[in-house]
C-alpha cells in the first residue's frame, strides 16, 4: 500500500511540473534556487518589461511570491538594463516584497543609480512602503526632492513617500511650497501627504484649503477633505461645517465629516442624507463610525427606507459592528425576510450572520429553498451555517448545492467536524471587508480614490492609429497638464477606465484621455505607459497603510 502511495504521490508531482515552472511555484523561502527555478525567475525578470501589461503584472505578483531569492536577479536589471518598463516594474516588486532587506537594496540603488523619471517614481512610490527606519543619507535626498526636484512627478512621488514613512518636520517642509507652487496638482499631493504624516501641525496647513471662498479648484479641495478625514483634528471642524461641497464633492464630505462626533456634525449628515440620497450613502458610515443616540436615530430612519435603497443597503452593513447591534435586530430581520430590493436583504443577512441572530436563522431556513438569487442563497446559506444546529442537508435541496458548491462543501466539513468553525467566521470578515461595511474601509477608499485622479491613474491614454492599416503609430499621449498658475477646475467627471487591455472609445471629451484636439481622430489604448503600470500596483499593494476593522 505504501508503495501504491508513493507511486501516486510521484505521479501528481510530475504531472505538476510545467504548471509549477509557468506558475507561482516559490513561497518566500531563504533556501537556494534549483536549476528550474532559476529559469522560471530567469522568465519573470524578461516579463517584467513585456509589452502586455498583465503579463508585468504577473511577473511583479510572482517576484513576490518568490521574495528573498528574487532581490540579486531584481537587483541586476536595475543596474544593466535600459528598459524603463522593466527597472519601473523591478522597482516596483522590491516595494512589494517590502522587507527590510528589499527596502535597503532599493534605497542605494535610488541613491547611486536613479536618474530616469518613471524609475525614480517607481523606487520613491515603493519605498513608501517601507516601515523601518530612514537611513539618514536617504532622508535628506527624499527631503531635497519634496522642495526642489525639477520634475513635478517627482516631486509629487517624493512627498507621497515622506509621507507614509513619516519623516520628521513634514508641516514645515511643506508650508512654504503650499503658499507658492504653481500645481495644482502638486499642491493637492501635498494636503493628501500632510493628512498622512501624523505631524501636529498639519491641521493648521489643511484648514485655509477647506474655505470655499479662497479656493475654487476641486482638486485641492477634495484633497483637503481627504486630509481632514485623516487628520480628526478639532481645528478643522468649524472650517469643515463651513464648507459647501458641490455634488461631486458630497461623498468625500461625509467622509471627512465621520472624524467627528459633535451634535453639529451628526445634523448636517442627516441634511446631507435628506437632501442628497444617493450621492449620500457614505454618510451612513459616518453616522455608524460617531455611533451616538443621535447617529444611530438617523442610521434606524435609513433602515426603515427613510431616504434610499442605496443608503438602506449601507446601513443594514453598518451597523453589524455597533455594540449595540440588538436594538437594530428587528429592522434587519424585516429586510432579510421581506419585500426588500436585493442589495439590502443581502447586506442585511451577512450583518444578521455576524451578529448570530438565531431567531431569524430559523426563518431564513425556511425560506432559503425558494430564493432563486445565487448571491442571496449563498448568503442565506452562510447565515444558516453559522447559526443554526439544523443539519445544511435539511436546509438546502440537492439540486440547489451545485449553486453555492464551495461554501457548501466548507459547511458540511465544518458540521462533521473535519474542519474549524472560524472559517465561517473569517468568511464573513472578509466580505463585510469586501462590501466596504466600516467607516475606516469607506475613508481608505476615498484615499485611493483622490490619488489616483491627482497620479492620473483613472485615465486611459492613448496613441494616433494609422488609418491604412490601423497600428499603432506616434508617440504616445503626454499627461494632462498637472496645473496651472490659477485655482481653476479640471470641470467635469473623469472617464471610467476601459477593460484592461480594450481601447475606449475614441471621440472623448477633453480630459478623457484622447489626444489633445484629435478631433475624434481613431487611436489605441497604450498599456506601455507608468500609470497603468501603477494603478495595477497600487491595488495590491498600498504604500499606506490599511484597514483592517473587521479582523479576527
Amino acid at each position: 500500500m505504501q508503495v501504491i502511495r508513493a507511486s501516486v504521490a510521484l505521479l501528481l508531482a510530475v504531472a505538476a511540473w510545467p504548471a509549477a515552472a509557468r506558475d507561482d511555484f516559490l513561497r518566500p523561502t531563504t533556501r537556494d534556487l534549483n536549476a528550474r527555478e532559476k529559469i522560471s525567475l530567469e522568465e519573470c525578470v524578461q516579463e517584467l518589461g513585456d509589452g502586455d501589461p498583465k503579463l508585468r503584472r504577473r511577473a511583479v505578483r510572482r517576484m513576490v511570491a518568490i521574495g528573498q531569492p528574487a532581490m540579486p536577479a531584481l537587483l541586476d536589471v536595475l543596474r544593466r538594463s535600459s528598459d524603463a518598463k522593466q527597472v519601473r516594474n523591478a522597482c516596483l516588486a522590491f516595494g512589494a516584497i517590502g522587507d527590510a532587506t528589499a527596502v535597503a537594496q532599493l534605497e542605494r540603488w535610488f541613491l547611486d543609480d536613479a536618474r530616469a523619471e518613471e524609475p525614480s517614481r517607481a523606487a520613491l512610490l515603493a519605498l513608501a512602503r517601507g516601515r523601518g527606519p530612514l537611513i539618514p543619507e536617504f532622508s535628506a535626498t527624499l527631503r531635497r526632492l519634496v522642495t526642489d526636484a525639477s520634475l513635478a512627478t517627482v516631486r509629487e512621488s517624493a512627498v507621497l513617500c515622506a509621507a507614509a514613512r513619516k519623516i520628521p518636520g513634514l508641516a514645515a517642509l511643506l508650508k512654504a511650497p503650499l503658499q507658492v507652487e504653481r500645481s495644482a496638482r502638486l499642491r493637492s499631493c501635498m494636503l493628501v501627504a500632510l493628512g498622512e504624516s501624523g505631524d501636529p501641525a498639519a491641521p493648521a496647513l489643511v484648514a485655509r484649503f477647506l474655505d470655499g471662498r479662497q479656493v475654487r479648484d476641486e482638486k485641492l479641495r477634495r484633497a483637503a477633505l481627504c486630509a481632514t478625514a485623516r487628520l480628526g483634528d478639532p481645528i478643522l471642524l468649524q472650517p469643515l461645517l463651513a464648507f459647501q461641497p458641490d455634488r461631486r464633492e458630497i461623498s468625500d464630505y461625509a467622509v471627512a465629516l465621520g472624524a467627528f462626533s459633535e451634535p453639529a456634525v451628526v445634523g448636517r449628515l442627516g441634511e446631507l442624507m435628506l437632501r442628497e440620497r444617493e450621492q449620500a450613502v457614505a454618510a451612513v458610515a459616518s453616522l455608524a463610525h460617531i455611533a451616538t443616540p443621535e447617529s444611530k436615530a438617523w442610521l434606524e430612519r435609513a433602515l426603515q427606507g427613510d431616504f434610499s435603497e442605496e443608503s438602506r443597503a449601507a446601513a443594514a452593513l453598518c451597523v453589524s459592528d455597533l455594540v449595540d447591534q440588538q436594538r437594530f435586530l428587528p429592522h434587519l430581520r424585516t429586510i432579510a425576510l421581506g419585500p426588500a430590493a436585493h442589495p439590502a436583504k443581502s447586506a442585511a443577512l451577512l450583518s444578521l450572520a455576524r451578529i448570530g441572530d438565531r431567531e431569524a436563522a430559523g426563518a431564513v431556513a425556511d425560506a432559503l429553498p425558494l430564493w432563486r438569487d445565487t448571491d442571496l442563497f449563498q448568503r442565506g446559506l452562510l447565515f444558516c451555517a453559522m447559526t443554526l444546529d439544523r443539519p445544511l442537508a435539511e436546509v438546502v435541496p440537492q439540486h440547489r448545492r451545485d449553486d453555492v458548491a464551495e461554501l457548501w462543501r466548507d459547511a458540511s466539513e465544518i458540521e462533521r467536524g473535519d474542519r474549524h468553525r472560524d472559517l465561517l467566521l473569517e468568511r464573513v470578515a472578509s466580505e463585510l471587508t469586501a462590501a466596504r461595511a466600516h467607516w475606516l474601509l469607506v475613508r481608505d477608499d476615498q484615499r485611493t480614490g483622490v490619488l489616483r485622479e491627482l497620479l492620473d491613474l483613472d485615465r486611459d491614454f492613448l496613441v494616433e492609429q494609422r488609418a491604412q492599416d490601423g497600428t499603432g503609430g506616434g508617440s504616445p499621449t503626454p499627461p494632462p497638464p498637472s496645473g496651472g498658475a490659477g485655482d481653476g477646475g479640471d470641470g467635469g467627471d473623469p472617464p471610467d477606465p476601459a477593460p484592461e487591455g480594450d481601447p475606449p472609445a475614441a471621440g472623448g471629451a477633453p480630459g478623457s484621455g484622447l489626444l489633445p484636439g484629435n478631433g475624434g481622430r481613431r487611436g489605441r489604448f497604450d498599456p506601455t505607459r507608468f500609470e497603468h503600470d501603477l494603478r495595477a500596483w497600487l491595488v495590491d499593494y498600498s504604500p499606506f497603510d490599511v484597514a483592517d476593522p473587521f479582523a479576527r
